[in-house]
């Protein structure tokens, strides 16, 4: 069949992208740290939540995480 230039890119950053899942105590900004560096912002909500890394770096690594719930408390 016939494919749009999008539907070729959607397709290979679905192929390279991958996810996990991560408990979020409270609602607020999530930070993801790669070796200290900071590499992507998510704002989530409470609860068992499906991280998409597709903005994240190529690769496979360890990630940190720090959640800035709105109260102002950093887990």
């Amino acid at each position: 069949g016939l494919y749009s230039n999008l539907d070729i890119l959607n397709n290979s950053a679905d192929r390279r992208a991958s996810s996990f899942k991560v408990f979020i105590p409270a609602r607020g900004r999530v930070e993801f740290y790669r070796s200290g560096q900071l590499i992507d912002v998510q704002t989530l909500e409470y609860g068992l939540q499906e991280i998409n890394t597709a903005r994240f770096p190529q690769g496979s690594y360890f990630v940190d995480i720090e959640v800035h719930e709105n109260s102002g408390m950093v887990r």
